[in-house]
């Protein structure tokens, strides 16, 4: 069976195909079905076996002991064996990630009446601006979780503008097939991804990418929290209560979607064994509190529709988009259409009819049907480096750099060891990496007298000059945003490859 997978931080979200049509999957547990399964687990105390999804938030508000909500977010600095730790309880991140996926997928075995060894061949999907660290872990989860893997990771305003391109809602898409621009607006629970996409039939070529990696409806939460604590004094929470309480502000949150015009949100203080009162905070107040978290994705969207790669495809005027598209769970708040409405005018602004489902609904009609998709490098890759005694960041592939890429870099080194230090970078300022992210450390013997049998150090390094060692330096990049290096030195032509992100 063939699926496209949204793993989301607050949900995830699975689509198939039905008589050529994409569906979302339901999930149901204790008499209650929903289009999501929480990205949510729970570790009761008393045991370690796990509960996750929607009896994880069930045990939560029932039993003692630790609710684990938007792992992913924690994918952002992943290493090996980063460990995830809340009170007294502690587990390492991958193992978490690996037994919530198992269950993820024994969910879809129940839900599709599916024999236990069903081959479930699934396209994952992951933030425009995620790091080959994120996506490699998310990767090798899901492959140890049972699924079967397409080598190919679609990004999630991309899947978005697959689903917008047969959605109809693109006159000139649908009639003439002439190529059109879509600027997607992703707006999750815990990321916020902004791309200008070119659309042609059934080829989709991304023009820019931004995004802020910590923005969207965790956050939106944690606003509400602040604000409850604020009016009710609350301070000396236990870590589960803190939680719980968090999971009621998201529920009061995500009532404005559906409610027209509330004055007020409730929120009951009983339910997330606080006391058993209730606060009620003015929506007004409220959404005052969110504008400069709303606001910060605005300018976002300038600074992308700003970018010389912008400029580069001709586009200088928002008339040249056929539609702002709205996805993501969190584009639903009232504000966000609000806002963006106000700005770009109801005409350009379109929130999409199924915006918590748009990225898997995407990514399952990539996985049934042959398509073209152009990506590009959301940031900056490079290795640190030393001239004159100065270190500085001397960028491999730009930001915007469509892949797969490849690149050739020749030295003559003046020291017996070479400190690779890799990292990425949203940008790049007089030689200085801005919000770096280190990857890879790697040690290569320049010296050709060096033992082999031995790892050269940092201690090792010394500065020599050599006659004629010349030292190769290959880079690709796949499709996927993953970099591997080939180090080579003359005249012995000592050859070691490596992929930089682990």
């Amino acid at each position: 069976m063939k699926l496209g997978i949204d793993f989301g931080t607050s949900n995830t979200v699975v689509s198939y195909m039905e008589n050529n049509i994409p569906l979302v999957m339901k999930f149901s547990h204790a008499g209650i079905s929903k289009d999501v399964l929480p990205s949510a687990s729970f570790y009761p105390t008393e045991k370690s076996d796990g509960v996750h999804g929607l009896q994880a938030l069930e045990y939560a508000f029932t039993r003692q002991g630790t609710l684990i909500r938007s792992l992913k977010r924690d994918l952002k600095n992943y290493y090996h064996g980063l460990p995830f730790e809340s009170g007294e309880f502690k587990a390492d991140i991958k193992t978490l990630l690996v037994d919530f996926f198992k269950n993820l997928r024994m969910n879809i075995i129940q839900s599709q009446h599916l024999p236990l060894d069903e081959d479930l061949d699934v396209l994952l999907t992951v933030p425009a601006n995620s790091n080959g660290a994120q996506r490699s872990i998310t990767r090798q989860c899901f492959q140890e979780a049972g699924f079967t893997v397409s080598p190919q990771i679609l990004e999630e305003p991309t899947a978005s503008a697959i689903e917008f391109s047969y959605s109809g809602l693109s006159t000139r898409l649908r009639s003439q097939g002439a190529p059109i621009y879509v600027l997607v607006y992703d707006l999750g629970g815990g990321t916020f991804d902004v791309s200008l996409i070119r659309i042609e039939p059934d080829h989709y070529s991304v023009i820019a990418t931004a995004g802020i990696e910590r923005l969207g409806g965790d956050d939106f939460d944690l606003c509400l929290y602040q604000m409850v604590a604020e009016q009710k004094e609350l301070s000396g929470l236990t870590p589960l209560q803190e939680k719980l309480l968090l999971h009621r502000c998201c529920e009061a949150k995500e009532i404005l979607a559906n409610t027209i015009d509330p004055k007020y949100l409730r929120i009951d203080l009983e339910e997330a064994h606080i006391s058993n009162e209730s606060a009620k905070i003015r929506v007004e107040e409220y959404y005052e509190r969110l504008l400069p978290l709303v606001n910060q994705s605005l300018y976002k969207i300038e600074e992308l529709l700003r970018s010389e790669r912008v400029k580069a495809e001709g586009i200088k005027s928002m008339e040249q988009l056929e539609k702002i598209y709205l996805v993501g769970g969190s584009s639903q708040l009232p504000l966000i259409l609000r806002r963006m409405m106000g700005k770009y005018g109801q005409q350009k602004v379109h929130l999409s009819s199924l915006p918590f489902a748009s990225i898997a609904l995407g990514a399952c009609r990539m996985v049934q049907q042959k398509m073209k998709v152009e990506p590009i490098l959301s940031r900056n890759f490079g290795v640190m480096r030393i001239a004159g005694g100065n270190e500085y960041f001397a960028p491999i592939f730009e930001k915007g750099t469509k892949i797969p890429a490849a690149k050739r870099v020749e030295i003559y080194p003046g020291h017996n060891i070479g400190h690779y230090r890799y990292l990425e970078c949203a940008e790049c300022r007089n030689g200085r990496p801005i919000s770096p992210r280190m990857w890879s450390e790697i040690f290569f013997p320049y010296d050709p007298e060096w033992n082999l049998s031995t790892l050269p150090t940092k201690d090792n390094i010394q500065e020599k000059q050599y006659q004629n060692n010349k030292v190769i330096e290959e880079f690709s990049c796949d499709e996927n945003g993953i970099i591997t290096v080939n180090l080579s030195r003359e005249p012995d032509s000592l050859s070691v490859r490596h992929e930089i992100w682990k």
